[in-house]
């Protein structure tokens, strides 16, 4: 496969005319479908679970700042549904100005990248 490609690229330097040969496609032979189902290990068994109120620890003064960190990162993995949400929304909007792509990105909190 890949001496097939170096060939018709005209190989790795360039150096060579491309063959023409035209490469099978492999992993994109069919178009790819996004699974929006949320994933999680066997560490985080609910990915919406309540059992833990992370803004009543945070806030509570009785604790030192080490516990209210890891904290912090577990509301963080939390969070991590409302981006495979956001992620499925992107995916299965195509063909959009790339306008509505930087919106969707900068509405869940992550700055906008430039094009």
């Amino acid at each position: 496969m890949l001496d097939d490609c170096l060939t018709a690229a005209g190989e790795l330097d360039g150096t060579q005319p491309p063959s023409g040969k035209n490469i099978a496609r492999q992993h994109s032979a069919e178009p790819y479908k996004y699974d929006g189902t949320p994933k999680r290990d066997e560490r985080f068994p609910r990915p919406v679970n309540m059992g833990v109120n992370a803004e009543v620890f945070l806030y509570d003064e009785k604790f030192p700042p080490q516990p209210k960190t890891l904290m912090m990162f577990y509301k963080r993995l939390r969070e991590l549904t409302c981006r495979e949400m956001m992620a499925s929304i992107i995916t299965e909007t195509p063909d959009k100005p790339w306008e509505y792509y930087r919106d969707m990105r900068a509405s869940f909190g992550t700055k906008p990248a430039t094009r």
